[in-house]
């Protein structure tokens, strides 16, 4: 959601700068491996021990994990996607939005086409609630 929510200000930011000379871009990468996924899982925070959003959690953990294997989903490294911010943050002209690797290409055009029950339906078999 949170990604969704920056694509969305990015884009509502873009005309507003325009006039300064300010252009507002948009790298979205697929999954990539970086130290700061190790950061993050460790810094959720888990506690509520035995409460209503313990198994949940958890199984979102291990979702977070087989994603972000080495392999999973062909996840690229950091400096794939630290190239692509590179070039469009020195480029003359950069286009409002970059995608990097084959998901990020793909999920869009899947989603449009997926209805929203099928996804609700598809993480929930993914990331289950008990």
């Amino acid at each position: 959601m949170t990604k969704y929510s920056i694509e969305a200000l990015a884009d509502a930011l873009r005309p507003e700068v325009k006039t300064f000379g300010i252009d507002v871009v948009n790298v979205l990468p697929s999954p990539f491996i970086s130290r700061y996924f190790e950061k993050a899982i460790i810094g959720i925070p888990w506690g509520n021990q035995g409460g209503p959003y313990e198994i949940y959690k958890d199984n979102i953990r291990r979702y977070l994990q087989s994603f972000m294997a080495n392999g999973a989903f062909r996840a690229m490294s950091a400096e794939h996607v630290a190239e692509v911010v590179l070039k469009a943050a020195t480029t003359e002209h950069p286009r409002t939005r970059y995608y990097v690797g084959a998901l990020s290409r793909l999920a869009p055009i899947a989603r449009s086409v997926a209805p929203d029950r099928l996804v609700d339906a598809y993480m929930r078999w993914r990331i289950p609630e008990s």
